[in-house]
């Protein structure tokens, strides 16, 4: 095993990352994500959070170039 891959966080971490970011309240897309994350692609880990049983909600929006998700949790008093 090479030192690259020793240092890479586990995918666990990650998705605590992405959680941690939603459970703001704000609505991201996964460009924003990734951006404030440095992830590549975080659809993934809001796929496997969503398996773990996370309420990840989404909703399209019409962006210049073409239609988008974002990505939000709802609060609890909503």
């Amino acid at each position: 095993m090479n030192t690259a891959s020793q240092n890479r966080p586990k995918p666990a971490v990650l998705q605590r990352l992405v959680y941690n970011l939603l459970v703001g309240g704000k609505k991201y897309s996964a460009a924003d994500i990734a951006t404030a994350l440095h992830l590549s692609d975080p659809r993934g880990h809001i796929s496997q959070l969503r398996k773990k049983g996370i309420d990840i909600q989404d909703e399209w929006r019409k962006g210049v170039y073409g239609r988008y998700k974002v990505y939000y949790l709802k609060a609890n008093f909503e």
